[in-house]
């Protein structure tokens, strides 16, 4: 495959400044100029622009143009700040966190990066960050010198990013990674609407007569209740039809065995089979054990969906279907994002459908 011409002309620009041709201060070639002397498009221009500023190259002065920066002493940025939680211990049911970090890692190290893990990013166990957790994050990352990009765990809420993290960031690229963003940053992420609309599209081919939605909760999922929407909205099913809840959490036993009690009742008294949709595998694994209580069984008696991919849906018996997601490729994409491998603010990691025997 011929190599991008925007690489040859980044890596030729990278040359002159590293030998001195362009010395700090110099004016760079104007997107016309540029053109010219490379014979590429002005697309191609100000992609190598805004490369060579993502890497603290370059700066651009409104009304002047672009200028090579003088270097800061810190030789260059070589660390990616992973601002993930924890590692844990790696199970069947969610490795959702690690997967990502995996990813984080085998890309910034492929792209000869150091990954720094900030001490306090111990505070995101388990739980939402406040803003004063993400307060004390910015005050550590930002001590560390030589920063190429920041990866943020999709738990910090984007009114904090915007209010401790984005100010002192300054040309450093800052993505989140696990959602999408509202605040102006950059995001790897699942199309949670898309993946939502597929799946309801197969409950309509699949001619269920009940639909049972059981989402996970936002703590798993940031982007869950885009997920959850769009199911509603595509399916378009008679809200008779329909039953869902947030009550169903595999926290609480007796409250998850009360849920069970009616979505049985949903499923027996249905003239066809019912389709369900949980949000976590974990989630279905636990509602077939229920169900089984009930004489319930899936596929005979209804379609079981589960969501996530993970080691359970395999080991599962019968095995579950489930929407597979590739949580290292939101990592992978996200160090991408951050060291300008890509054009776009965002990039959306692939899933698959797999039917495996509860569909």
């Amino acid at each position: 495959m011929p190599r991008a011409k925007y690489i040859g002309v980044i890596e030729d620009l990278k040359t002159k400044i590293a030998s001195g041709k362009l010395a700090p201060g110099d004016r760079i070639a104007s997107i016309r100029e540029m053109c010219d002397a490379y014979d590429v498009s002005s697309i191609v221009a100000l992609r190598v622009f805004r490369e060579l500023s993502d890497q603290g190259l370059i700066e651009k002065r409104d009304g002047e143009g672009y200028y090579v920066l003088p270097e800061d002493g810190d030789n260059h940025a070589d660390k990616i700040i992973c601002a993930f939680r924890p590692l844990r211990d790696m199970n069947t049911t969610d490795n959702f966190g690690n997967r990502i970090i995996f990813g984080i890692m085998e890309s910034a190290l492929s792209n000869h990066k150091h990954v720094v893990f900030p001490e306090s990013c111990m505070r995101l166990r388990n739980r939402i960050p406040t803003d004063e957790d993400v307060k004390i994050l910015a005050d550590e990352v930002f001590s560390i010198p030589g920063i190429a990009g920041i990866v943020l765990d999709m738990r910090i809420p984007d009114e904090s990013i915007r209010r401790h993290i984005l100010p002192r960031a300054g040309r450093i690229p800052v993505v989140v990674a696990g959602r999408s963003a509202k605040a102006p940053v950059k995001a790897s992420f699942f199309p949670m609407e898309e993946i939502g609309a597929d799946v309801a599209k197969l409950a309509r081919r699949s001619s269920a007569a009940v639909f049972l939605l059981f989402p996970a909760s936002e703590a798993t999922f940031s982007d869950i209740r885009l997920l959850e929407h769009a199911f509603l909205k595509t399916l378009d099913a008679d809200p008779a039809a329909v039953f869902t809840t947030r009550e169903f959490t595999t926290v609480s036993r007796e409250k998850d065995r009360e849920v069970a009690e009616i979505a049985a009742k949903h499923i027996a008294a249905a003239r066809g089979k019912a389709f369900v949709f949980c949000g976590a595998d974990s989630m279905a694994g636990y509602f077939y054990d229920l169900m089984k209580e009930h004489g319930l069984t899936a596929p005979q008696d209804y379609i079981l969906m589960g969501f996530g991919g993970f080691e359970l849906s395999e080991i599962h018996t019968p095995k579950l279907a489930t929407v597979a997601l590739d949580q290292a490729a939101i990592g992978r994409n996200a160090v991408e994002l951050a060291l300008g491998g890509s054009m776009e603010n965002s990039i959306a990691a692939p899933y698959a459908v797999k039917f495996n025997e509860t569909f």
